[in-house]
């Protein structure tokens, strides 16, 4: 029996997130307006005002249907595993690449710190030969 999505993952499922490894922003935006759909449909079925007041407890109610409450959770398990964990992996992945990326970065100033001051030290050499041939012709 193939289970039809909520309306709020439909999107989501078609846009084939997670089945790559690639995420851009427009699914991210996907996946953000689907979570928000989500939360909207349990607060208005609550009446509860907004997301931060869904409690277990409140959705522990005679007037939420367990079928209802097992389309939330097939959504939020389906967002979270499909989606979510997913990106979070991918952020991990590209931060430890950008530490690399800073850590390279300031290796390469450190090299080039130490060549301007080679120059520098190079100049002065220069400067002071110079200083000596000055003197030495007068």
């Amino acid at each position: 029996m193939q289970y039809n999505h909520p309306e709020y993952l439909i999107g989501v499922e078609r846009s084939g997130i997670g089945k790559d490894g690639i995420f851009s922003a427009d699914h991210v935006n996907l996946v953000r307006r689907a979570s928000n759909k989500l939360s909207r449909h349990i607060v208005s079925t609550m009446k509860c005002g907004v997301a931060s007041q869904i409690t277990a407890m409140g959705l522990n109610c005679r007037e939420i249907k367990k079928e209802q409450l097992a389309e939330w959770l097939y959504s939020a398990y389906y967002l979270l595993e499909r989606c979510s964990l997913p990106l979070m992996g991918l952020a991990e992945k590209k931060n430890g690449q950008l530490e690399k990326l800073k850590d390279e970065k300031i290796t390469d100033l450190a090299k080039i710190n130490d060549l301007q001051n080679e120059v520098i030290r190079m100049k002065d050499e220069q400067l002071s030969k110079v200083r000596n041939v000055v003197k030495d012709t007068v």
